[in-house]
């Protein structure tokens, strides 16, 4: 009334939020206007709006930015650790051993070019070490390689990823990992491969971080227009919580990456314990990528 009075009786848009019987949470817009004849209030007309579907809307919208910007967030930091490691490895790993073999490459040149006679089984034994050297540094560029982008998903296809990666995954955190692959192996666009791998990544550090779980089973179904890939653990189970959580950027982000592909992620807890991770997304083809020119 206060507002009404201030307003000189013409009240507009004034924004209310009641709860319902069953505890529902309501959003209306009323417009009121007052009737006043020789200064005296006689009468109050009012329209009221329920406007509850429409603000859902709107706070949706804005939660969803709101996640957006912290997925983007995240990202960029997740980037910088991943480019921080990176640089760190480099440094620790292939910078030592070849600076090692570069002195010693450095003194085995000056030996040679001194006026001492050469001990031939030194030199010998020199070589091999400085062979040994890089064949380690060689190595270990493979791992950091590997560890960027497995090779294994461009020559072998997505089906041979899985089963490497489920191999690693098992051999690095001690959980058991089952693979259903289909029976042959059918080519995917480059785009889809790389998705469903990241999204695979990404369920398997949920799964040894988050789940207590002991054992995972990994489906991938492939169908003529379809591709389905399913994480299914026997751990503790993700929470409603955990599922609607604004920090959960992890999901978010196996969400987004599904979006991209005009697929579909979903996220349940079994009624037994455990958390089932299912991805759908269409094949898109490319026209005549089939076809050979003779």
């Amino acid at each position: 009334m206060r507002k009404l009075i201030e307003s000189g009786y013409r009240l507009l848009n004034l924004e209310t939020e009641k709860f319902d019987a069953l505890g529902v949470q309501k959003y209306f817009s009323t417009n009121l206007i007052g009737i006043v004849i020789n200064n005296q209030l006689l009468r109050i007309w009012g329209v009221q709006r329920d406007r509850t579907e429409q603000r859902s809307a709107e706070l949706e919208i804005e939660n969803s930015q709101q996640q957006l910007r912290s997925l983007n967030c995240y990202l960029q930091n997740v980037r910088e650790r991943e480019r921080t490691d990176l640089a760190r490895e480099i440094h620790d790993t292939l910078g030592q051993a070849l600076t090692g073999v570069k002195i010693d490459i450095s003194l085995l040149s000056k030996h040679l070019k001194s006026d001492k006679e050469m001990d031939q089984a030194a030199v010998s034994a020199k070589l091999d070490e400085i062979g040994k050297a890089v064949s380690e540094t060689i190595s270990s560029v493979k791992h950091l390689s590997t560890e960027l982008r497995p090779g294994v998903l461009d020559k072998f296809g997505l089906a041979a990823a899985i089963e490497w990666q489920c191999g690693e995954f098992s051999r690095r955190y001690g959980i058991q990992t089952k693979v259903n692959l289909p029976p042959l192996e059918t080519e995917l666009p480059d785009e889809l491969s790389t998705v469903l791998f990241r999204i695979l990544q990404e369920a398997l550090i949920n799964v040894a971080q988050h789940s207590q779980a002991d054992s995972v089973r990994v489906d991938l179904a492939v169908t003529a227009n379809n591709v389905s890939l399913i994480v299914d653990d026997n751990g503790k189970g993700i929470t409603v919580e955990q599922l609607r959580a604004p920090t959960s950027l992890g999901l978010l982000g196996m969400r987004e990456r599904a979006a991209v592909l005009e697929g579909k992620l979903t996220v349940e807890r079994k009624s037994g314990g455990g958390t089932v991770v299912t991805v759908n997304a269409p094949i898109k083809r490319e026209h005549g990528s089939g076809d050979r020119n003779d």
